[in-house]
């Protein structure tokens, strides 16, 4: 393998990898102090797991890794934002429902994906999965960045947590109301 395709190929992977993890890692790191890290294993493999589906279900019509990569990037994007996107359409036709919207929605990307694979060239190819790649890497590592110190701090309350004996007591003195009847 030469190191142009080993460039490109490790350029698709990665930007498919980057889109496909941002917006479970941007809701974590927006809920850091919150969420234990050990529930982000799920959510990522879900979201890998349906980028690698399609990029195989595309493979068998599409043989450039370039624009297999920039159709899954596609894809992933419409299906983190379908909410977003059928109420921007719901709000210009209000009389539309997601049994319309969705197919509709199937049938122009398969349209953009078939524009895409016949018409673009494989360097404008390359500059918009390098773009992807940067700017969903970028924000993945920002959102990381920012989120570092209240990680570092809950865990720090946790392991302050674990060295503490922490009892819970009342008083037997208190009788307490019984408001179940």
């Amino acid at each position: 393998m030469d190191i142009n395709k080993r460039n490109s190929l490790l350029l698709s992977v990665l930007s498919i990898f980057c889109v496909s993890i941002f917006p479970v890692i941007f809701l974590y790191t927006q809920n850091a102090g919150e969420v234990n890290a050990k529930e982000l294993i799920l959510p990522l493999g879900i979201f890998l797991g349906i980028a690698l589906i399609i990029g195989i279900i595309f493979s068998f019509f599409i043989k450039s890794i370039n624009n297999l990569s920039l159709i899954t990037c596609l894809f992933m994007l419409l299906f983190s934002n379908y909410a977003l996107i059928e109420k921007g359409i719901r709000c210009i036709f209000s009389s539309l429902r997601y049994w319309h919207i969705a197919p509709i929605m199937i049938v122009v990307f398969l349209h953009v994906a078939y524009f895409l694979n016949k018409k673009i060239k494989i360097e404008t190819v390359q500059t918009f999965s390098l773009v992807l790649t940067i700017v969903f890497g970028g924000l993945t590592l920002f959102n990381v960045l920012l989120a570092i110190p209240v990680i570092g701090e809950k865990i720090e309350i946790s392991y302050k947590n674990k060295n503490q004996n922490l009892q819970i007591s009342r008083p037997d003195n208190i009788i307490l109301p019984n408001f179940y009847y």
